[in-house]
């Protein structure tokens, strides 16, 4: 739809359009934008409503508009967002898709409140990598933390028009702006928190968390592994999880190139508030079960010691520390010291919360990322020490690292200053993992 302006008599004493200062001549570009805008609204045209609402903010980033124009504009834009989430419209809007275009960069990071040195840090970390790498375009920063809500960072970027957005690093941001960000490629900082919506194609994740697939992969094709059990803590993330990697199990046994075939693979969820969840997934309560009945047929009492199931050779636990911690000792308990035992934590504990807990582990193997270590080893105890400083510093300069050869130079494997990155089946990159060994006060590099 096209709106034609035709010619209008201006009343007495009223100033042609040749007269108008630049500013009242981009007040008027402005006021068109938006009539554009409402009738494209009007027709729920999604396109040139974007792309009158995209003209607008053109003349808006050169100069001041009065306040009743970028209220118009603030209620056109959410009328925008809603009509664009009608379903009726998906055929109609072009899907997106991540394209790193360094023109424009925007980052959203905190860098004042609890968390300023950490988005401090992976500032100062891009600013060096860029000159490293030699980008140029602008670079703007954005303090996530003196946003109180959502509506008021969105109404801002969207005057910006940036060409990639890093950040943010707080998950639930992230998720916010999966609402807000439908079309800006962006490579955030975190995984999305529970119940946010799928990550869409133009958003890419580079998380300090675990590449849980690819570490669920390591521990059961390797170590000579032939009866695993993964003990799977009954949460949203690992349904979700589970539910990935029974699909990647499925393409594992059917690839000749996987050797899965003699693997015999145990799955079994558990409720953390129940009692005897692990001797029920070791078969002890049935073993206690027919001690019971054969008791009970022979009216006397038996001397008994309950028996494990003997078939499993490695046990894998996907859930919380709290949880992951009983693991080692009950087995020892329940006659199955010579289990292996390995936790993948789920979610990461805070390296304060983990560090606390090192005198209470038992021959049990971590799956930790190496950075995660590299700050467990730190002695400083107050706010963030050094190393965890330092750590966001290299995930600044990672951001870059994998922006130029993981998008522009498309490698499936990229080395990195807090180490290998590796892009998943789902296209997203995550850091690899590293096994560690815990036992009373033990931590080190694990050793088959």
């Amino acid at each position: 739809m096209s709106l034609c302006l035709g010619a209008a008599f201006l009343p007495v004493g009223a100033q042609s359009v040749e007269s108008q200062s630049p500013a009242s001549l981009q007040e008027l570009d402005a006021e068109i934008a938006l009539l554009k805008a409402q009738l494209a609204l009007e027709e729920k045209d999604v396109g040139p409503m974007r792309a009158a609402l995209d003209a607008f903010r053109q003349v808006a980033r050169s100069t001041q508009l009065p306040v009743t124009l970028t209220q118009r504009y603030r209620r056109l834009r959410q009328q925008f967002e809603q009509l664009s989430r009608d379903p009726s419209q998906s055929a109609r809007v072009p899907s997106a898709s991540f394209v790193y275009d360094p023109a424009r960069m925007l980052l959203l990071l905190p860098v004042s409140g609890e968390l300023g040195p950490a988005g401090q840090a992976i500032y100062d970390g891009i600013l060096s990598a860029r000159s490293r790498y030699g980008i140029n375009g602008t670079l703007e920063l954005v303090d996530t933390a003196v946003f109180e809500r959502p509506e008021q960072l969105a109404d801002w970027l969207s005057l910006r028009q940036p060409t990639l957005i890093i950040g943010p690093l707080q998950s639930s941001l992230v998720a916010q702006a999966l609402d807000w960000n439908r079309q800006v490629p962006m490579l955030a900082l975190n995984e999305p928190e529970p119940g946010a919506r799928s990550v869409p194609g133009h958003v890419q994740t580079l998380s300090l968390g675990l590449n849980k697939l690819q570490s669920l992969r390591f521990l059961t094709q390797h170590f000579g592994v032939s009866q695993p059990l993964i003990w799977w803590q009954n949460t949203p993330d690992n349904r979700t999880l589970k539910d990935q990697f029974d699909q990647a199990w499925l393409s594992w046994q059917q690839s000749p190139a996987q050797d899965t075939h003699a693997i015999r693979l145990h799955q079994q969820w558990f409720e953390p508030g129940r009692r005897h969840r692990l001797a029920q997934a070791l078969n002890v309560r049935q073993s206690q079960g027919r001690a019971g009945w054969l008791s009970r047929t022979l009216e006397r009492e038996l001397s008994f010691e309950p028996r494990a199931r003997q078939d499993l050779d490695t046990l894998v636990t996907v859930g919380e520390l709290s949880q992951a911690i009983q693991v080692s000792p009950l087995l020892a308990y329940y006659g199955r010291p010579d289990v292996q035992h390995f936790w993948l934590p789920a979610p990461l504990p805070t390296v304060s919360e983990f560090r606390q807990t090192l005198p209470d582990w038992q021959a049990t193997s971590a799956i930790l990322p190496a950075f995660f270590a590299r700050s467990v080893r730190s002695n400083r105890h107050d706010g963030l020490s050094s190393a965890q400083v330092g750590t966001f510093y290299a995930l600044g300069e990672t951001v870059i690292t994998v922006l130029e050869k993981g998008f522009a130079q498309n490698q499936l494997q990229i080395e990195t200053p807090l180490g290998t990155v590796e892009r998943n089946q789902n296209g997203q990159f995550a850091f690899q993992s590293k096994a560690f060994w815990l036992d009373k006060g033990v931590f080190d590099a694990f050793r088959p």
